[in-house]
């Protein structure tokens, strides 16, 4: 910051340049399956942290709609159709790993993926790996790979179904 009197103030701010490929992003918005057409659920009990995830998926181009606990996502996938379930560990009720159990029982072919902070999740199940669990906080081109790959890998599953 620089000021002088009678003259005014300066502020010069210096931004680090990214080493992130800015071109997987702008790709994982328009290409693979779904990109506007895939329909996502989020739970999340957090709200900041759902409207940016919500924010964050649908610059991706994906139609997104979000919840705040276990409960309301099973009333929604017991009446609606989605492509991908995103959902919290840690959440206070039900936390992500008994939702998805449940969520299997409604539709077991529905993919899932985890967020989580929490860095030893593999005490919550077998259900979290490494490719299904998004740790927080995430960028945008971790996002797009990984709800690219489970949205993949369920086309892929339901071709040799056919």
């Amino acid at each position: 910051i620089e000021s002088e009197l009678g003259k005014g103030t300066t502020v010069s701010i210096y931004l680090p340049r990214t080493r992130d490929n800015v071109a997987l992003e702008i790709a994982a918005r328009h290409d693979g399956p779904g990109g506007g057409r895939a329909r996502i659920l989020l739970v999340d009990d957090d709200d900041e942290v759902r409207a940016v995830t919500c924010d964050m998926i649908g610059e991706l181009g994906y139609r997104i709609e979000s919840v705040g606990t276990g409960e309301e996502a099973l009333a929604r996938i017991r009446v609606e159709r989605f492509d991908l379930l995103i959902t919290d560990v840690l959440m206070p009720g039900m936390n992500g790993v008994e939702l998805a159990r449940r969520v299997r029982t409604l539709d077991a072919n529905l993919p899932i993926l985890f967020s989580s902070g929490y860095a030893d999740v593999q005490m919550f199940g077998e259900e979290l790996s490494d490719e299904t669990v998004l740790k927080k906080p995430f960028r945008i081109a971790e996002a797009a790979r990984r709800i690219k790959a489970a949205l993949e890998a369920d086309v892929q599953s339901e071709a040799v179904v056919t």
